[in-house]
């Protein structure tokens, strides 16, 4: 009877820690991600020439978990990444390589990468939107993850 009860008391508690950590667990999208019209990637070389290319490594890596944002706070991250006109540009030479383009109540939206490197910000709304498409979690009513476009990454947290 013990060692029942210790088998029980272990099962338990393994249902419970993949429970958890099962949410948290970053996994990429199955579905087709090509881009359905994606404009091309604006990148700065320097401050006065730009470069467009297409890069073919573009797919999305889920990351939702509880701390992710809520859809409602997605919806209006991605209204205030609509209004912006131009290119996103990644300002941050350091660290993470990370600036945030875009906040809304606890949704941020961020774009990585190289120093200098920029995304027209349509595209980026766009990536925003494909993370939210692809890695919401129903249930949780939450998403999160990145985007990643060449040298690139859009982030969802």
């Amino acid at each position: 009877m013990h060692r029942t009860l210790l088998f029980l008391g272990w099962a338990t508690a393994i249902i419970i820690i993949y429970a958890t950590l099962g949410a948290a667990l970053p996994v990429i999208a199955k579905q087709d991600l090509t881009p359905r019209s994606f404009s091309g990637i604006g990148y700065i070389n320097d401050a006065n020439h730009t470069n467009n290319r297409r890069h073919d490594s573009m797919y999305t890596k889920c990351e939702t978990s509880w701390a992710s944002p809520t859809y409602s706070e997605i919806s209006g991250l991605i209204n205030i990444l609509k209004a912006k006109t131009g290119k996103c540009i990644q300002k941050n030479p350091v660290g993470s390589k990370c600036t945030t383009i875009a906040s809304y109540v606890g949704a941020d939206a961020g774009l990585c990468g190289l120093f200098l490197e920029s995304v027209s910000c349509a595209d980026f709304a766009w990536a925003i939107e494909t993370i939210r498409s692809e890695c919401g979690n129903i249930a949780m009513q939450r998403a999160g993850g990145i985007w990643y476009f060449g040298q690139l990454r859009a982030v969802l947290f």
